[in-house]
């Protein structure tokens, strides 16, 4: 059985922001944003959104925690 739940655009800014608020990006959040990466084409803004947390953790400002 194979199990798809994909966020919608909403729930994606949702997940952005509580990384961006809690200065971790967990193993569910990144699952969480990897399914709907691969689920469905991102806009521009959403790109832009990943970039920040891409910048967030090249510059220590962001933790990768389990």
């Amino acid at each position: 059985m194979v199990m798809t739940a994909t966020l919608t655009r909403r729930s994606l800014e949702d997940v952005v922001g509580q990384i961006l608020l809690s200065g971790e990006i967990t193993s569910h959040s990144r699952y969480q944003l990897m399914q709907t990466i691969l689920a469905e084409g991102l806009s521009e803004s959403e790109c832009i959104l990943l970039d920040r947390l891409l910048y967030g953790v090249r510059k220590g400002l962001l933790l990768l925690v389990d």
